[in-house]
């Protein structure tokens, strides 16, 4: 379509989760590879609690790492404003259409500027919609600290936060019917 906007990712933003992740991945290495360093510290108090901390940290960190790698290479646009609805791919858990008229609202959070919640009338169905199990932990996670299944990282994409909220309004008033 004609209309369609899309926004692709921020170098920089890319960069940082790249390293954030890799961060993860090493924490997790050194957590494996010696419990016996950090056990008994005020916040782990053995070695069984290091390993399963260090265990996570280097699956969820791998894992993550492997989807944006996928994201950041094939992908490549953050975020697409079409005639019919949203795709938000600024997180690798929330990628599926969202349609115009399930859209109620579209806020900035106070305490999160560089976000954008979309507030949608029936979270439920979005949510039951979704068959992969991390996407669906993701979204009950939003669903549950933002109130919505939508959250928009702006941080990582190639636009400011304000600028894509006034695209946002405007399409949206635009297609609601």
């Amino acid at each position: 379509m004609k209309d369609d906007i899309k926004i692709t990712y921020s170098t920089m933003g890319k960069v940082i989760i790249l390293l954030i992740l890799t961060i993860l991945i090493v924490f997790g290495i050194i957590f494996i590879l010696y419990p016996s360093v950090f056990a008994g510290s005020f916040i782990f108090r053995t070695e069984g609690s290091i390993l399963l901390i260090g265990y996570f940290c280097l699956i969820v960190g791998i894992n993550a790492l492997v989807q944006h790698i996928y994201l950041f290479t094939f992908v490549r646009v953050g975020f697409q404003i079409t005639n019919e609805g949203v795709i938000n791919n600024t997180d690798f858990l929330t990628s599926e259409l969202i349609k115009w008229k399930d859209i109620e609202s579209i806020s900035m959070p106070k305490k999160h500027k560089n976000s954008i919640n979309i507030f949608i009338k029936n979270p439920k169905y979005y949510i039951k919609r979704t068959k992969n199990p991390l996407r669906k932990i993701n979204i009950y996670g939003y669903f549950f600290c933002y109130k919505t299944p939508c959250v928009i990282n702006v941080k990582i994409l190639e636009i400011e936060t304000t600028e894509l909220m006034k695209l946002l309004q405007s399409k949206w008033k635009e297609n609601r019917g």
